[in-house]
Formats: structure tokens, C-alpha cells, sequence
């Protein structure tokens, strides 16, 4: 026994020191600190390495302690440490150790109180684990998640496993109607055709590897392929894969896709960690779900941003086509929208309407409102036109109505209304069309009409009654028919010529009248109606004077009726013409510089007197039916009604001026070519 032995051995014999080591559950070792031998153990320390007692006396320190303490550090006074102790079987475990050196007889022992803290150094460790994982994951949900596009999700998927497991081969598979295929992989560039490795589809039911992992929900380690029965041998594969390993990428708790990491050595399971890599493979799942739903967003994105650029494209040549039609009435459209107050505020008015209120664009829509609101309403106390549509309309659906609009300037407009509400489906006004039409030439027309008819039942009335009269008067004098006779024959033949201008106006209006073409000179039929006119116009004491040039200026026209013009020219100058006055009959041709838009060249025909003249103001009013200069004249006011049509019949114009030393110059104008001309016969 060595003197270190004899010295705990006279320890023991106390009965104190047996109570506190012996006794005591703590696990409790002596040590020479010099041999670093174990001199004794307590019955709590045999039970926790799993030695006897007499095994101990045989072990060094170093033999149970993995990281062994320098030389010299056992014999110090006190110390504490924790340190990883290996039990009988190789089992390592945690202990936290206080150690102290006593002294007896001059011999140095250590006794050390060692306490298992494995359980919490293991939680400690899973604590870290978890804080670690959790960051980790955080960082690669952030990283997963700062795209939405599929492609580059996958990318990064493939980026993260690489930094979570180093891996020289790895790809992503994915599921769609049974098969999984390949849509992304990393490291195959120089082992295998990658568009072929790409185009690869597998069963997922038919193929061992994808089956298990769908049907246990977890991953698929094969350390040696080889030998494994589940490994599937492909077409691609070649001698350098050696192990696998393939993660399920779940969402919730169905299988999407997969993780694979192809080795080129075995693997083991110490090589990975399940739970790190199961926790990746669900944040991917997440990622690839919130990419296709992004896609398929952006998929219905795409087609409703499609179908809406299409129906917007329908609508816009929907609108063009409406207003197309709505410029190209003749009728002016308004449509309006009630305001606050409940009076209709225009919105748009077509072509038509801006040109009735004085614009030829509708574009600014303020100024034609403004222009609207400066209308009066003859005989109305309503400020405005909208007012007296906004209160019929609260009364009836369709309005119609005829107002005489006066506008600032003091223009005067006859306007028919029709106004038609636009409601919705409770009724509520939603709006109103407006249609206005300018029956200003209608009511002007119909005015005529009025006294057209009025004049010429005046024209016969005055005619018949002389007849009626003088048929009396033969009765009661039948002696004195010589005298009544030539009455009723005079009377009679102003009937027939009354009827018969009559019927020549309705037939030119109507186009009715065929022209009898042929070529003839101006001079020849200027030369007949001025010797035919000579003779009354010199028993008036007036004179009569023809200007023709020498050149002939040959025409293409219906001859009697150009003889019929200058009938009525020649007589009614001298109808209106003082004794003692000139009638002049002028001709010449007009070169095309002076034609304007008339056919090349012309010939222009000038009928002048130096009678009462015309008032500007009354000038266009002479071609109307009935219409006399003075109602002293017993002409039937219908010749230069005719006289017009029939030159606008040949393609001419006519006008009359005043004289500057008065009287009057009508104006005919006759193109030099006419082929053809109010359906007339073809030139003979």
C-alpha cells in the first residue's frame, strides 16, 4: 500500500468522512493528482459510469475523461469545470465537476463532486439547435420569398440547400398529374445530357423512391444505391451516382415535389439533418405555392387585362361608330346629365348641333353650353332652354316640343325638340337625349306654300270673276256679244297662261322637264327676241340695244326655253323701265379664269335697264313664285321663277345687280359645253 493509500484509508475510518461519501447521492471520485489514478469511487458514481468499485482502483482519470486536463491542474486547491465524461460503453455525458485538493500526512488528494448536467447541455444544444434553425429558416424564407417568380424561386431553393448541406449534385423535381419531373438541378452539367435529364418524367406511384416518400411523409436516405431495392436504375443515370437522399417538398400535408441530392459517395445519416432539411423543403413548398399562385395571378392577370383591352377595343369603335353616325346626322343631339340641382347639363352634342349654335367643332363643349344657356325662348318666361326640358321631362318620358330660339345676336331659330328620358331601373333620372332639329326653311317653305297658294288663288280669282261677270252681263245683254266676247277670250287665255307657268314650275322643280338639245349661236336667238320685242318696247318710247361680239359663241342647249328666258328678261325690264329708257342685251364669252368653278369657259348673258331697280334687300326675293317689284304690274310674278330653273337646268346661274346709274342687270351665265343636263335628251 502506498503511502497515499495508507492516508485515505485512515480518512475512511472516520466516520464523518463515511457519511459524506459513502452515504451521500452525489457522484463523488478520489484522485491522485500526481498518477491521475482513481483511488476510490462512492456507490453513486459506480452507478453512473457503471464500474465496480474494485474496476475503478484500476482506471486512470484520462480514461473517463475525454478532454483531459493539463498536467498539475488536479493537485490545485480548488477548481471547477464541466467537462464530457465517457461511461462504460462509450457513452459520453456531460458533468460539471468541483474538485479540491487536501493534504494529509503530507500527502496531496484530490476529491472531486461531479454533477450530471447532460439533460440540460442537451437542451441547452436542441435550444441553440432550434434558435440556429430558426434563423436559418428565416433567412431562407426570406430569401425564397423576395421573388414570386417560379423560375427564380427554384433557383434560390437550389442556393439554399447547398448552404444548409454540401451537396455536388441536387435538382427539384415537381408533380403534375402523376409524374414528377425535373425542372431544375445544379451540378449534371459534366455527368449527363442535362436537356435529356430534364425532359425525365417518372410515376410517382410506379417509381419505389417518390412512393415511399409520399406514402411515409418524410425523406429517403439510399447510402449505397447499389444495394438499396427501392433505387429506380435510369436511362441518364451513369457510374458516378452512389447514394441519394430525397426531401418531399410537402405543402401542408400533401406531397408536391421533391428535393433531391444525388451523391457521387456514400452517405450516411450523420451527414444531414432530417429536421433541418424537412423544415427547408416545407418553406420551399410555401415559396413554390405562393410563385404559382402568382403565376396563375398573373396568368388571370394577363387574360383579364387581355379581355378588358379587347371589350375596351369594342367599346372605342362602338363609341366611333356611334358618333360617326351621330356627326353625320343632320339633326343636332344633346345629351345631358341632371346636376345638384336637378337640371340636365349637357355632356355631348354632336356635329350638327355645334354648327347650329355657330361652331364648327364640338370639342368645347363649355363654350356650346354657355352658347345654349345665351339662347331665349320667344313667348316663354323660362331662362333657358334646359330649364323648360328639365321640367316637361318631370312630367312625361318623351318631350316634344317647337320653340323659336333667339340667339344674343338676335339671329332667329326655329328648333324642334324631342327629348327622351334615360332612367334607371327604380326610375331615378339618369339622363336625357335631345333631338333639334332647325325647321327654320321648313316653316319658311311652308310659309311660302301658304302664300304661294294664296296668290295664285288671288292670280285666278281675279280672272274668273271677270269671266263670271261677263257671262252674267251675256245673259242680260246677249245683243252686246261682240263687246263681252273678246273679254272672256282675254280673261281666258290669262288663265291658260297663269296654268301654264304654274305647271312649268312644278315640272322644273320636280325635274320633270326634258331638254331638246342642240347647238345653236347666242347671237342668232339674242337677234330673234330683241326684233320680237322691238316693236312694243319702241310703242313704250323706250330704246332697245344688242352688244354681241363677232366672234360666233356657239352653246349646247335647249333653244326655246333659252328663247323663253330672254322672254321674260326682255319683258320684264321693260315692264319696270320709264318711256325715254334703255334696254340692253349683252353677250360675251367669260374665259375659264373667270369661270371660278364653273365648267372651263362660258358665256355670259346680260339683260340691262335703266328702270326703277331692285332693292338689295328684295334681290333674292324676286325669284319666288308670285313675286312683283310693284303691284301695279299685271304680269303673273311666275317668269323669273321659271327663268331660274330652266338655266339652272342647263348647268348656268343667274343674278341680278343694280346699276350705278340705276336700274337693273340680270346675269345669266351658260357653260360653252353641255352634253347632257337634267336628264335632257342627248345633243343632236
Amino acid at each position: 500500500m502506498s503511502p497515499l493509500e495508507a492516508a485515505y484509508a485512515v480518512l475512511r475510518q472516520n466516520p464523518l468522512w463515511r457519511q459524506m461519501f459513502e452515504l451521500n447521492p452525489a457522484i463523488q471520485l478520489i484522485i491522485d493528482p500526481v498518477s491521475r489514478v482513481v483511488i476510490d469511487a462512492n456507490p453513486a458514481a459506480c452507478r453512473f459510469y457503471r464500474y465496480r468499485r474494485e474496476e475503478f482502483k484500476s482506471l486512470l482519470f484520462d480514461h473517463i475523461e475525454v478532454n483531459a486536463l493539463p498536467e498539475g491542474d488536479l493537485g490545485s486547491e480548488s477548481m471547477t469545470f464541466s467537462f464530457q465524461h465517457r461511461i462504460r460503453g462509450g457513452e459520453l455525458r456531460d458533468v460539471k465537476v468541483n474538485a479540491s485538493a487536501y493534504d494529509f500526512d503530507g500527502e496531496t488528494l484530490t476529491h472531486m463532486i461531479l454533477v450530471d448536467i447532460t439533460k440540460r447541455r442537451r437542451a441547452e444544444a436542441a435550444e441553440q439547435d432550434q434558435r440556429a434553425l430558426s434563423a436559418a429558416l428565416a433567412t431562407t424564407t426570406a430569401a425564397l420569398n423576395s421573388s414570386l417568380d417560379l423560375h427564380e424561386v427554384l433557383d434560390r431553393i437550389l442556393e439554399q440547400v447547398q448552404h444548409l448541406i454540401p451537396c455536388d449534385f441536387i435538382n427539384i423535381m415537381l408533380i403534375e398529374n402523376d409524374y414528377a419531373a425535373v425542372v431544375r438541378s445544379r451540378g449534371y452539367e459534366q455527368t449527363v445530357n442535362i436537356e435529356e435529364y430534364l425532359g425525365v418524367k417518372l410515376n410517382i406511384h410506379s417509381t419505389p423512391t417518390l412512393r415511399w416518400m409520399i406514402e411515409n411523409n418524410r425523406s429517403l436516405l439510399i447510402a449505397d444505391i447499389a444495394t438499396d431495392p427501392r433505387w429506380r436504375q435510369l436511362h441518364t443515370t451513369e457510374d458516378w451516382l452512389k447514394s441519394y437522399l430525397g426531401i418531399p417538398i410537402r405543402m401542408g400535408s400533401h406531397v408536391i415535389g421533391f428535393l433531391n441530392l444525388d451523391g457521387s459517395a456514400p452517405m450516411a445519416a450523420v451527414d444531414y439533418d432530417e429536421r433541418v432539411l424537412q423544415a427547408f423543403a416545407d418553406q420551399a413548398g410555401v415559396a413554390i405555392r405562393n410563385a404559382r399562385l402568382y403565376e396563375r395571378v398573373q396568368r388571370q392577370a394577363m387574360l383579364m387585362e387581355q379581355r378588358v383591352a379587347e371589350r375596351t377595343a369594342e367599346l372605342e369603335y362602338e363609341r366611333r361608330q356611334l358618333r360617326a353616325i351621330l356627326d353625320s346626322m343632320t339633326e343636332g343631339v344633346i345629351y345631358s346629365e341632371p346636376d345638384s340641382n336637378g337640371l340636365l347639363q349637357p355632356r355631348y352634342l354632336n356635329r350638327a348641333m355645334a354648327r347650329l349654335l355657330g361652331q364648327e367643332h364640338q370639342e368645347d363643349l363649355y363654350s356650346l353650353i354657355a352658347r345654349i344657356d345665351a339662347l331665349a325662348i320667344e313667348g316663354s318666361d323660362q331662362p333657358s332652354v334646359r330649364s323648360v326640358i328639365s321640367a316637361a321631362l318631370d312630367q312625361q318620358p318623351v318631350v316634344s316640343m317647337q320653340l323659336s330660339l333667339v340667339g344674343p345676336d338676335g339671329a332667329r331659330v326655329e328648333a324642334s325638340l324631342t327629348t327622351t328620358r334615360v332612367d334607371s331601373l327604380s326610375g331615378e333620372l339618369l339622363g336625357a337625349v335631345t333631338v333639334v332639329r332647325d325647321i327654320s326653311r321648313e316653316i319658311a317653305l311652308e310659309r311660302q306654300r301658304s302664300r304661294f297658294v294664296a296668290q295664285a288663288s288671288h292670280e285666278l280669282r281675279t280672272p274668273l270673276a271677270n269671266m263670271k261677270t261677263r257671262l252674267y252681263l251675256l245673259r242680260r245683254q246677249p245683243e252686246r256679244i261682240d263687246t263681252h266676247l273678246p273679254v272672256l277670250e282675254k280673261a281666258t287665255s290669262h288663265m291658260w297662261r297663269l296654268v301654264e307657268n304654274l305647271l312649268d314650275i312644278s315640272r322644273l322643280e320636280r325635274g320633270a322637264v326634258r331638254l331638246d338639245l342642240e347647238q345653236l349661236e347666242v347671237q342668232e336667238v339674242v337677234a330673234f327676241v330683241v326684233e320680237a320685242h322691238r316693236p312694243a318696247v319702241e310703242i313704250k318710247g323706250q330704246r332697245l340695244h344688242v352688244d354681241l361680239p363677232d366672234e360666233p359663241l356657239v352653246l349646247i342647249a335647249d333653244g326655246d326655253r333659252l328663247i323663253q328666258v330672254l322672254n321674260n328678261l326682255v319683258a320684264n325690264a321693260s315692264a319696270y323701265t320709264p318711256a325715254g329708257g334703255i334696254i340692253t342685251v349683252r353677250a360675251l364669252r367669260v374665259p375659264e379664269m373667270d369661270a371660278g368653278e364653273s365648267p372651263p369657259a362660258g358665256v355670259r348673258i346680260d339683260v340691262i335697264d335703266t328702270g326703277i331697280g331692285i332693292p338689295p334687300d328684295r334681290r333674292e326675293e324676286i325669284f319666288q313664285p308670285f313675286y312683283r317689284i310693284a303691284d301695279d304690274n299685271d304680269g303673273s310674278g311666275l317668269g323669273l321663277s321659271i327663268t331660274r330653273e330652266i338655266i339652272h337646268l342647263h348647268g348656268g346661274t343667274i343674278q341680278v345687280g343694280g346699276m350705278p346709274e340705276g336700274g337693273s342687270c340680270f346675269t345669266l351665265w351658260l357653260p360653252l359645253r353641255q352634253d347632257a343636263a337634267g336628264g335632257a335628251d342627248a345633243p343632236r
